[in-house]
C-alpha cells in the first residue's frame, strides 16, 4: 500500500513564486512613489479643510500600502526559506532512508537458496 505524503513541495516552484511576489512588491513600491507625487501636487493645489482631508487620505493610503509591502516582504522571505529548508530536509531524509535500506537489505541470494531447499518441485 502506497502512502500519500502529508506535504509535497517543489523547491524550484517556491523560489519562482517568491520571485514573482518580489516583482509585485516592487510594483506596489513604484505606485506608492507615484502617489506621493500626486500628494505633493494636491498639497499645492488644494488648501483648507478639503486640502487637509485629501492629505489625510493620501497618508492613510501610504500607510496601508507600506503595510501591504511589509506583508509581501514577509511572504517572500518565508517562501524562500521554506523552499530551501524543505529541499535540504527532503534530501537529508532521502539520504537517511537510502542508507537504512542499504544497511537492512536482505541477502537475496540467501533467500533464494533457502526457498529452493524448502520447496521440492522435482518430486511431484
Amino acid at each position: 500500500m502506497a502512502s500519500t505524503p502529508i506535504t509535497t513541495v517543489d523547491p524550484a516552484f517556491m523560489q519562482t513564486t517568491a520571485s514573482k511576489t518580489q516583482s509585485h512588491h516592487g510594483e506596489i513600491g513604484a505606485h506608492l512613489r507615484a502617489l506621493s507625487g500626486c500628494r505633493d501636487e494636491f498639497r499645492a493645489a488644494v488648501q483648507g479643510y478639503t486640502g487637509d482631508s485629501v492629505q489625510a487620505a493620501f497618508e492613510n493610503a501610504e500607510v496601508a500600502g507600506n503595510s501591504v509591502m511589509a506583508f509581501l516582504q514577509d511572504i517572500i522571505q518565508k517562501l524562500q526559506a521554506a523552499g530551501i529548508s524543505y529541499d535540504a530536509n527532503a534530501q537529508e531524509a532521502a539520504g537517511q532512508i537510502n542508507a537504512a535500506n542499504l544497511d537492512a537489505a536482505p541477502d537475496v541470494q540467501h533467500l533464494h537458496a533457502a526457498e529452493q531447499t524448502l520447496i521440492d518441485n522435482h518430486s511431484w
